[in-house]
């Protein structure tokens, strides 16, 4: 199977997909990190790096096939991205959530909560790309404390039980 990719990257905190009509992030998405692995092109950013409790985080997910044939990926469900933001010192689900007591403990948010099993997945086409904005409301957040988190994103792949997107690959 194909790794894919998570990008992440630090937030201090105090959608529906779209169809793309350019695979470069809006200039108002200031906090932003590009990853790379072979003909998939990732690029995930939020429109701040500091937020207060009561603030609403939008994150802006692209996904694009660089490379000079066709990327197709479905494993069945939808929504396909994922979104995680992590209490420090964590950066990556592993390091984090081996454990639902670790979940509880250090998952301050993620989406999607809820999936459906019906997705047509995604296709892409060289130099294609997909975009998802999604927005968190931060007030409905796991007791949102002031400090530093790592905010994950990418396509996601579903875990049978617990947070989605745990069996993520990288």
């Amino acid at each position: 199977m194909r790794p894919i990719l998570f990008a992440s990257f630090l937030v201090n905190c105090a959608a529906t997909a779209v169809a793309a009509q350019t695979c470069e992030i809006p200039a108002a998405y200031t906090n932003q990190v590009v990853v790379e692995d072979g003909d998939l092109r990732v690029r995930y950013a939020t429109d701040r790096s500091s937020y207060n409790p009561s603030d609403n985080v939008q994150f802006y997910l692209v996904v694009e096939n660089v490379g000079a044939t066709t990327f197709s990926i479905n494993w069945g469900i939808d929504p396909q991205d994922g979104h995680f933001i992590l209490r420090a010192p964590f950066e990556s689900l592993e390091d984090c959530c081996a454990t639902d007591a670790d979940i509880e403990a250090n998952v301050l948010y993620y989406l999607p909560s809820i999936l459906f099993f019906f997705s047509a997945g995604t296709t892409l086409a060289p130099g294609q790309c997909r975009v998802w904005q999604r927005t968190i409301d931060l007030e409905w957040a796991t007791n949102p404390a002031p400090g530093t988190y790592a905010v994950l994103g990418g396509m996601l792949h579903v875990a049978p039980s617990g947070v989605p997107g745990l069996s993520y690959e990288k």
